[in-house]
C-alpha cells in the first residue's frame, strides 16, 4: 500500500508557461465580462456591444452576406407580434437589432445571460411599426 506522500507526488502540475497562459485567458475573459456589464444597458436603451464568436462553437460560417440574408428573411417572414429566438449566434443577433431598430425589444434573457443564468439565448420581439 502506498503512503500519502507517494500519492501526492503523482498529482499533475502545470508548467510555468501553461499556468501563465491560463491566467492570461482568465484575465481576458474577466475583462470581456466587465466590458459587457458596462456596455449592455440594464433598463431600456441599446448598448453597442460586440460579443466575440468562438470558432469551436461552429459560428464561423456567418459572413456578412449570410447575416444580411438571414436577417432580411426572418424579418419579412414573421408577423408584427412574432418572437424570434437567436441561440448562440452573436453576429446575427447584432445585425437583427440594427435592422429591427426600435421595432424590437430584448427579452429579459439578456439580463439572465449577464448574470450567468442563461448563456445561450437572446430573444427579440419585433413590434408593429
Amino acid at each position: 500500500m502506498e503512503n500519502a506522500d507517494e500519492v501526492d507526488d503523482d498529482v499533475p502540475q502545470l508548467s510555468a508557461e501553461t499556468f501563465a497562459a491560463l491566467q492570461e485567458f482568465y484575465l481576458e475573459q474577466e475583462n470581456r465580462n466587465k466590458q459587457l456589464e458596462i456596455a449592455v444597458p440594464t433598463e431600456g436603451g441599446d448598448g453597442d456591444v460586440t460579443i466575440d464568436e468562438n470558432w469551436q462553437l461552429s459560428q464561423f460560417w456567418y459572413d456578412n452576406d449570410t447575416i444580411e440574408f438571414l436577417v432580411n428573411v426572418a424579418l419579412k417572414s414573421v408577423g408584427p407580434e412574432a418572437r424570434i429566438a437567436l441561440i448562440s449566434c452573436p453576429t446575427l443577433y447584432k445585425k437583427m437589432r440594427q435592422k429591427a431598430g426600435e421595432k424590437c425589444e430584448k427579452n429579459n434573457l439578456l439580463k439572465a445571460w449577464k448574470n450567468g443564468k442563461s448563456k445561450t439565448a437572446d430573444l427579440i420581439k419585433r413590434r408593429a411599426a
